[in-house]
């Protein structure tokens, strides 16, 4: 199978939870400028159905839930969901469905099951208006690739109520959850509308390069997610909006963030080293008890 998407591990996804960015009640500077392009194109969250894939702590779950939209929050790793769901607490904002699975758990269990019995008899999603849906064909095809049951039937029928088999929007913001074609094939099926961002540069990190450069493993630079993602879309002649957003900002960490920082980026590039060498470099950089990085990375945004 060909992969497509970005290295991924579960267990570093939990480890990493703790310290991830959550949601504090709004948008940062990045999102904000993410959600005014979608303005612009004239994409509404009030009222619709949307499959988050990929939500991680739920910064832009919890945010699209509080416009009104019903979420359904997928994440593989369950120390994401966790810190996703105490925020869901604290702010007071409800999520249709929170679902510790994969993507391709999630599409497995759909082809296998149908929606109805996709998480059990806690998931729900609500009947929406029918209407076309757009590119027919690539949803054709994209609905092969699923193999969804009555993959071109709107509608299911459960015991209780009707499940659409497609949602108004399928969501991904940097993730790496699809990992191949079918993956990204089964995302296009699973949404009427697409909206879809991610790398679409390296990361550059003053902390992290010399870091990388005394550890890494060396591998040659790899299409980015994003590159890939676009690749496909014109290779299925599938029309799409795009932009490109940059960001520069600074971090500024203890010696232990920033050793416990570098030590999971470093284990994700399957690069071996321990605390207690990386510290050995990293201490050396601490200024006023604290150590600045300075990252700078450009991104995609896709409008389908």
């Amino acid at each position: 199978m060909e992969k497509i998407g970005e290295k991924s591990d579960e267990n570093s996804w939990d480890k990493k939870s703790e310290s991830y960015a959550k949601f504090n009640g709004e948008l940062g500077d990045f999102g904000k400028r993410v959600f005014e392009i979608l303005r612009g194109w004239g994409v509404s969250f009030a009222g619709k159905s949307v499959l988050d894939v990929g939500a991680g702590t739920g910064v832009y779950s919890l945010y699209l839930a509080s416009l009104g939209a019903k979420i359904t929050a997928i994440d593989s790793s369950e120390g994401m969901l966790r810190e996703l769901r105490r925020s869901a607490e604290e702010f007071g904002i409800p999520l249709q469905n929170v679902l510790n699975l994969s993507f391709a758990e999630f599409c497995e269990r759909l082809s296998r099951d149908g929606f109805a019995d996709a998480a059990g008899e806690d998931f729900k999603i609500y009947p929406r208006p029918q209407s076309k849906i757009s590119n027919v064909k690539a949803q054709e095809s994209a609905a092969r690739a699923l193999n969804l049951k009555d993959a071109m039937s709107k509608t299911r029928e459960s015991e209780n109520f009707k499940i659409p088999v497609v949602f108004d929007i399928a969501f991904l913001t940097m993730s790496p959850a699809l990992k191949s074609t079918e993956d990204f094939e089964a995302f296009l099926a699973l949404g009427e509308r697409k909206i879809y961002l991610n790398w679409a540069s390296e990361r550059n990190s003053s902390m992290l390069a010399p870091l990388f450069e005394r550890f890494g493993t060396g591998a040659k630079r790899l299409a980015t997610a994003a590159e890939k993602f676009e690749a496909l879309l014109k290779a299925r002649d599938i029309k799409f909006k795009s932009e490109i957003l940059t960001e520069r900002r600074e971090q500024k960490r203890s010696l232990q963030e920033a050793v416990q920082n570098a030590a999971w980026h470093l284990h994700m590039d399957g690069a071996e080293a321990s605390e207690r060498e990386i510290e050995e470099i990293l201490k050396k950089w601490v200024r006023g008890g604290m150590i600045n990085d300075e990252i700078e990375a450009s991104f995609k945004l896709f409008y389908i």
